[in-house]
C-alpha cells in the first residue's frame, strides 16, 4: 500500500517534471520577484500610488494556480501552442488547440481581469491616497528625532531637539523648511524616504536619534536626499545636557554647509541660548511638548505646572513665561474659570518685559486679548509677532480670527487664507476657516472646507461635525446625518451627542434628544450651552417643567461665570437672554438680548434667540421682526418651519409667509 502511494506520488513529480510545470513556477515566481523589486524602486521617484504595489502581489498570489494551470495543459514550441502530449503517443490533430481551449483560457483572464478591477476599486476606496506636494528647490523637513533611551519621558527630548534646529534653519537664505505641524505630525508608519519628501515637498531630510544616560547625550543627525534616499551626511555627538544649544548650532551650520547655502545676515549672529539653566531649559521642553499634544484640561494643566518649574529655576525666561501665559488660556478653554485669565495676563506682560521682541510672547498677548474681547490689541500684537516671522502660520490665524470678530470681512478672510497656505497640515487652519465662512451664512464655502478637512490623513471627528453643522444649515439633512454617524464612529464627543439630539428635537422626538443632551451633559458638564440644549428637550417634553427649570438655572450660572472673562461676548450673551427667557426673569433676559445686539447687531443667531426672548414674552410682532431680520442676516429658512419652539407661530399669517 505504501508503495503504491509513494509510486503515485513519484508518477505525479515525473509529470509536473516532463510537462515543465516546476520549471515554469520558478520563472513565474522569479517574474514576480523582479516585477516587485522594480515597483518598490521607482514608486517614489515615478510617483506611483501605493496601492499598484499591493494590487501587483494580489495579482502574483492569483495568478499563480493558473499559470500553474496553463503550464500543465499547454506547451510552447516552434510550431505555435499545442497541448502537453501524454506518455502515449498522440497525433498531431488531437494536441491542436481547439475551440474548448480558447473559452478555457478566455474565462481564465476574464477572470483575472474582475479580480484586478475589483483589487483596485477596494485599494483606492479603502486607502486613501497621500497628498503630495511638488518638492521646491533647496527645501528641507526636520524629523522629531527618535528616543533611544528606552525612557517613554525622555520622549520630548527628541521632539524639542528637532523643533530647535527647525528654528534655526528658517533663518537660512534661500532654504524652505516645512513646517513643525506638517512634519511632527506625519504618521510616517507606511511611508518611504521618497514618499515622505513627496507628502512634505522637500528635497531633503534631517532625521536622527538621541539617547540620554543621566546628564550625557548621545545624538546622530542625517540628513537623507529624499529622491535617492542617499545620506548626504550622518553625524554623532557625545556631550553632555550642558552643551546642548552648542549642538543645535552645530547640526544646523552642517546642514547649512552640505546644501551650500548661506546665511541671512541676521542669522549670522549667534542665537542667544533663551537660559542658561539647563534643568529649567528641560522643564520648557516637557511643557511645550504637553502643550502642543494638549487635547484636555489635564494636559495642559501638566503643561503650566512644568512651564512653572522652569520659571522657578530661571526667573528671567522670557519663552517660558510666554509658554506659561499659553497652557493657562489653554486650560481655560477646557475648563473656564477667570482665575486663569488673569494668570495668564501677568505671564505674557512678564513674557514680554523680560523680551519686548519675543514673538510667541506677541502670539500669546494676542490669544489672550481675542479671547477676552479685545480684538484692536489683538491685531497689534500679532502684527507685532509678524514683524519678526512673516510666515507664523498661527499668528496669521489669529490675526484673522480679530478682524472678523471686528467685522472687517475682507481682512479676515485674507490672514485666514494665508495661514491654511503656511501649513495646510494644521487643522486649526481648516477649522477657522470654516467657522468664519458659517458666522457668514456662506455655508457651501463652509462646507468645502469642512470636506478637505476631514480628507486630512491626521483629521478627527470636529472635522465630520462642522461638516455636518454646515451641509444642516443648507438643509441637506441627509448629508449631515452621514456626517454625524462619522463622528460618532470616530469620537462620539459631547459636540457630537448634542447635534445628534439638535436632529432628534427637529423632528419631535424629544425623548430621544433629552438622552443625547444628557450624553452631551455628562461628557462636558462646564459647557453652558450642552446644558441649554438639555432645558430646551425637558420643555419640549411638557412633564419635566421642574427639572428644566434647574437645567436652564446651572446654564445662566456656568455662562455668567464665562461672561466675566469677556463682557462682551456676544454669543454669550444671546444665550443668557435665552436662559432667563426661559426662567420667566424677562427684564434680565431683555437686558441680556440688548447687550448682545449691541455687541454684535447683525449676527443672525442673536436675532434668532432675540424672537425667542420675545415670544416667551407675548411680544408676538416684535418676535416676527426679529426672525424676519435673522433670516435677512442668513438664518436659513429651511430650518423655521420644523422648529418646535416656533409651534405657536405655525398659524401666523406673517410667519407662514415667511417660511415659504
Amino acid at each position: 500500500m505504501e508503495a503504491t502511494i509513494f509510486n503515485r506520488l513519484w508518477h505525479f513529480w515525473s509529470e509536473l517534471r516532463r510537462r515543465r510545470v516546476v520549471h515554469s513556477a520558478g520563472i513565474y515566481l522569479a517574474a514576480c520577484w523582479l516585477i516587485l523589486q522594480v515597483i518598490d524602486v521607482t514608486e517614489g521617484p515615478l510617483g506611483i500610488a501605493h496601492w499598484v504595489m499591493t494590487l501587483t502581489v494580489w495579482l502574483a498570489i492569483v495568478g499563480f494556480p493558473i499559470a500553474l494551470i496553463l503550464s500543465w495543459r499547454f506547451e510552447i514550441t516552434r510550431d505555435g501552442i499545442h497541448h502537453t502530449p501524454p506518455l502515449t503517443k498522440t497525433t498531431a490533430e488531437e494536441l491542436a488547440i481547439n475551440f474548448k481551449d480558447y473559452m478555457v483560457v478566455s474565462f481564465m483572464a476574464a477572470f483575472l481581469v474582475f479580480v484586478s478591477a475589483s483589487l483596485i476599486s477596494v485599494l483606492k476606496t479603502g486607502s486613501p491616497e497621500v497628498i503630495t506636494t511638488v518638492a521646491a528647490s533647496n527645501s528641507i523637513a526636520v524629523l522629531p528625532f527618535e528616543n533611544l533611551g528606552g525612557r517613554e519621558q525622555d520622549e520630548y527630548l527628541g521632539r524639542g531637539l528637532a523643533e530647535d534646529i527647525l528654528h534655526r534653519l528658517a533663518m537660512t537664505e534661500g532654504l524652505k523648511v516645512a513646517s513643525r505641524t506638517a512634519a511632527f505630525e506625519l504618521d510616517m508608519s507606511d511611508l518611504n524616504i521618497a514618499a515622505i519628501g513627496q507628502r512634505l515637498g522637500v528635497q531633503s531630510l534631517l532625521e536622527g536619534s538621541v539617547r540620554r544616560e543621566g546628564d550625557q547625550l548621545r545624538i546622530v543627525a542625517q540628513l537623507i536626499d529624499t529622491e535617492t534616499g542617499f545620506h548626504i551626511f550622518s553625524r554623532s555627538y557625545d556631550r553632555k545636557m550642558d552643551d546642548l544649544f552648542g549642538i543645535y548650532d552645530e547640526i544646523s551650520a552642517a546642514v547649512v554647509s552640505e546644501l551650500q547655502l548661506t546665511l541671512k545676515p541676521e542669522s549670522t549672529v549667534l542665537i542667544v541660548p533663551p537660559t542658561t539653566d539647563m534643568q529649567a531649559y528641560d522643564y520648557f521642553l516637557q511643557a511645550r511638548s504637553m502643550l502642543q499634544r494638549s487635547t484636555r484640561a489635564e494636559s495642559a494643566a501638566n503643561a503650566q505646572h512644568f512651564f512653572a518649574r522652569a520659571i522657578e529655576r530661571d526667573p528671567q525666561f522670557a519663552e517660558a513665561w510666554a509658554g506659561q501665559c499659553q497652557a493657562y488660556l489653554e486650560w481655560y478653554y477646557y475648563q473656564p474659570e477667570v482665575v486663569k485669565i488673569d494668570k495668564a495676563t501677568s505671564s505674557c506682560l512678564k513674557a514680554l518685559e523680560l523680551n519686548p521682541e519675543l514673538a510667541a510672547g506677541h502670539v500669546a498677548f494676542g490669544e489672550l486679548y481675542r479671547k477676552t474681547g479685545h480684538f484692536e490689541e489683538a491685531i497689534l500684537e500679532y502684527r507685532a509677532a509678524l514683524s519678526s516671522n512673516n510666515l507664523d502660520a498661527t499668528a496669521w490665524r489669529g490675526l484673522g480670527g480679530a478682524f472678523a470678530a471686528l467685522e472687517r470681512t475682507r481682512e479676515a478672510e485674507d490672514a485666514m487664507k494665508r495661514a491654511l497656505e503656511l501649513d495646510p497640515n494644521d487643522l486649526l487652519n481648516f477649522y477657522e476657516l470654516g467657522v468664519f465662512y458659517f458666522s457668514l451664512g456662506r455655508y457651501a464655502e463652509a462646507a468645502e472646507v469642512y470636506t478637505r478637512m476631514a480628507s486630512h490623513p491626521n483629521a478627527g471627528a470636529s472635522a465630520y461635525n462642522s461638516q455636518g453643522a454646515a451641509y444642516y444649515m443648507m438643509g441637506r439633512f441627509e448629508e449631515a446625518a452621514e456626517s454625524y454617524r462619522q463622528v460618532m464612529a470616530t469620537e462620539p464627543t459631547a459636540v457630537a451627542y448634542s447635534n445628534i439630539g439638535i436632529m432628534y428635537f427637529y423632528n419631535g422626538q424629544y425623548e430621544d434628544a433629552v438622552i443625547m443632551y444628557r450624553e452631551a451633559v455628562a461628557l462636558a458638564p462646564e459647557n453652558p450651552v450642552w446644558w441649554g440644549n438639555l432645558g430646551d428637550g425637558l420643555l419640549e417634553l411638557g412633564d419635566k417643567l421642574n427639572e428644566s427649570a434647574l437645567v436652564y438655572r446651572k446654564a445662566a450660572d456656568l455662562a455668567e461665570e464665562m461672561l466675566y472673562a469677556n463682557p462682551e461676548d456676544a454669543e454669550i450673551l444671546t444665550n443668557l437672554a435665552h436662559y432667563y427667557a426661559r426662567l420667566g426673569d424677562d427684564e434680565r433676559a431683555t437686558r441680556y438680548l440688548s447687550r448682545a445686539l449691541f455687541a454684535a447687531p447683525d449676527d443672525t443667531y442673536a436675532h434668532y434667540y432675540a424672537a425667542l426672548v420675545h415670544l416667551e414674552a407675548g411680544r408676538l410682532q416684535e418676535a416676527l421682526e426679529e426672525i424676519q431680520r435673522s433670516v435677512e442676516l442668513g438664518y436659513p429658512i429651511v430650518l423655521l418651519a420644523p422648529d418646535p419652539q416656533f409651534a405657536e407661530l405655525r398659524s401666523n399669517k406673517s410667519f407662514l409667509g415667511l417660511i415659504k
